[in-house]
């Protein structure tokens, strides 16, 4: 089944997106084949160290060779490593003081865990971090080619408006697209942890256990460090796409 929802998505991407499609699958399969590779090295570097690496190719595939190199890929680009690297050290932060990492109170019941070894010699605490800071990285893109892309008709429709202006209207779009990025993020968030609530309602749990369950601060913590992603990268856009139409412009000239 698997297998025919694949092709299905593979026909409707060249259907619809034509030679775009075909270059969306690809960065696609590439975007897998790094995450996959990460994996493997996790073993044998430091994991910040591949998540950062993974960050970068992840960007350059979804951004540059889907977009080409523009000074709106070239803008979102930086914002969303440099928001990145600043969301892996708050995720760290808050990773080790909420005691992240390992399986939750319902994982730890599941029947596939019987198989499974937990002796990887791993630190899973970092592993936890790292894939929470992964798993923001695709909104985050999401919403810095959005405000990246809003902007620049901004720019190119009023070129003689003033920078000051031009930041002002900038940031009234980054914040429309933020509020609906945001409703997206909780939804989604929500809709995976609905069994999660089903079952601590099932059996009764109160809501002091509910808040201070690791199943229930995973969650939270996604959520959390999303909307924080997000809102650091409406502005971290718009100035990467000032200083960088700044170079661009002052280098032609």
């Amino acid at each position: 089944m698997n297998v025919a929802l694949l092709l299905i998505l593979i026909v409707l991407m060249i259907c619809i997106g034509g030679s775009r499609g075909v270059i969306s699958i690809m960065a696609l399969l590439g975007n897998v084949i790094v995450f996959f590779i990460s994996v493997y090295l996790m073993k044998y570097c430091n994991l910040y160290v591949i998540a950062f690496f993974d960050i970068v190719f992840m960007c350059l595939l979804t951004l540059i060779y889907q977009n080409g190199v523009n000074i709106k890929t070239i803008s979102s680009l930086i914002a969303v490593i440099s928001v990145s690297l600043l969301l892996m050290v708050l995720s760290s932060v808050m990773g080790r003081l909420g005691n992240m990492g390992g399986y939750n109170e319902f994982e730890l019941y599941e029947d596939t865990l019987m198989n499974l070894s937990v002796n990887i010699k791993l630190n899973l605490p970092d592993v936890s971090i790292c894939m929470l800071v992964l798993g923001v990285v695709g909104a985050l893109i999401d919403i810095a080619v959005a405000v990246t892309s809003s902007i620049h008709e901004v720019r190119m429709n009023n070129e003689k408006q003033e920078e000051s202006e031009f930041i002002k209207t900038s940031l009234r779009l980054g914040k429309s697209i933020f509020g609906s990025t945001i409703n997206t993020l909780w939804f989604a968030c929500i809709g995976e942890s609905l069994l999660m609530f089903l079952l601590f309602r099932k059996y009764n749990y109160s809501f002091v256990t509910l808040i201070n369950s690791k199943a229930f601060f995973d969650m939270a913590a996604t959520i959390l460090l999303s909307a924080s992603g997000c809102a650091l990268v409406v502005p971290a856009a718009i100035c990467s796409y000032v200083y960088v139409s700044r170079y661009m412009k002052k280098n032609a000239e």
